[in-house]
């Protein structure tokens, strides 16, 4: 009969499946009558299990939260793109906007501003983010100067064209000067945003 001592040094051996069967059986037969073995070998068998298999919960957690935020990123962008399309004719020809475009331009301020939120955290999203939302504000401070000051014009509406086409539905109750002025300063507050999700990831990374 093996003394404990000498199982307990063998146990590694037994457990990787690396000793003689001669040992093996007697190592068996040494943990069916000595508790004190058996518990050692439970836990020298825990430990190895925990080693070698990750949490699932965790891994699958991770997964779903990466496909959410993927979801959530198209959609927006798709959402955003489709409002600008809708509001492109009616910003072209420069009337006031119907309930509709109003209602476009709600939703693409609601969606940009989900991608801001989904993309906070993923610096080159984060930088597109901010150069698109810094566009957009020098597009209305441009065209909000020009209005205001009263010199627009075919140049002065193609410069305030990334602000006026998306923030169109603004005209169903204000005038080209309001609107440019809304669109500043709503544009400013994502740029802002995103600026600073760009520089927490530069100094994360950093």
């Amino acid at each position: 009969m093996l003394e404990c001592c000498i199982v307990e040094d063998l146990l590694p051996l037994y457990i990787d499946d690396a000793c003689s069967a001669g040992t093996k059986k007697a190592v068996e037969e040494h943990l069916d009558t000595c508790a004190r073995c058996k518990k050692k070998y439970g836990d020298m068998t825990a430990e190895l299990a925990c080693a070698v298999q990750p949490p699932e919960p965790e891994k699958a957690g991770l997964f779903r939260k990466a496909r959410k935020n993927v979801l959530g990123i198209v959609l927006a962008l798709t959402v955003t793109t489709v409002c600008i399309l809708l509001n492109l004719g009616g910003a072209w020809e420069g009337g006031p906007a119907a309930p509709g475009n109003l209602a476009v331009t709600t939703l693409y301020f609601v969606f940009w501003c989900v991608f801001l939120r989904v993309c906070r955290n993923y610096a080159p999203l984060a930088g597109f983010a901010c150069a698109v939302s810094g566009l957009t504000f020098l597009s209305a401070a441009v065209g909000f100067a020009a209005s205001a000051l009263g010199c627009g014009g075919f140049i002065t509406a193609f410069i305030g064209i990334a602000a006026s086409v998306p923030f169109y539905g603004l005209r169903f109750f204000a005038g080209w000067t309001q609107l440019y002025g809304i669109a500043a300063l709503l544009s400013l507050g994502c740029t802002v945003y995103a600026a600073a999700a760009v520089r927490r990831l530069k100094i994360s990374c950093g």
